[in-house]
């Protein structure tokens, strides 16, 4: 089955996930990853109420975990990157929140967190800061440290089926 991709992206679009201007449950699926957390906590709730009414059937909404706060203000700190500076400014969000609201929405929800903090830092760090060596040290870690077993997962995704869809 052919499907149809659209991207909503404020930086390559002009688009927002506050609001989509389509019919309700017009996507078979809806992902939001690396979203949320640029958004003020006051219009959260906007998003997910956008995602909900337009998933169909599934949806996944990923996202930094809150529990990685301090290595977003080292990282931060060690960048001035602003995209992780929304991360510190706005905080990041509790997953346990998005899943109530999704839950609320209609959906079951599983919380999967995935994803090495440690190798994000020392990835990120790299990039921003020796663009020239990030491709070698980024090979070099995902070649040498496929199964690092993190001691800090860096993401939590929201998997979220629509019940009676």
């Amino acid at each position: 089955k052919d499907m149809a991709v659209q991207l909503i992206d404020p930086a390559t679009t002009g688009g927002t996930g506050l609001t989509i201007d389509v019919a309700d449950r017009s996507y078979d699926a809806v992902t939001a990853i690396d979203v949320i957390e640029h958004i003020p906590p006051e219009s959260r709730i906007d998003l997910i109420d956008t995602i909900a009414r337009i998933a169909r059937s599934f949806c996944i909404v990923s996202f930094p975990s809150p529990k990685t706060i301090e290595a977003q203000q080292f990282v931060f700190k060690m960048t001035g990157n602003p995209l992780v500076k929304e991360h510190v400014e706005y905080g990041l969000p509790d997953p346990d929140w998005v899943k109530e609201e999704l839950v609320h929405r209609g959906f079951a929800v599983e919380i999967v967190p995935n994803a090495s903090c440690a190798l994000w830092v020392a990835q990120y760090c790299v990039t921003n800061l020796r663009q020239d060596k990030a491709q070698e040290v980024n090979r070099f870690l995902i070649a040498n440290f496929p199964d690092e077993p993190a001691s800090q997962h860096l993401y939590e995704m929201l998997v979220a089926t629509r019940r009676n869809f």
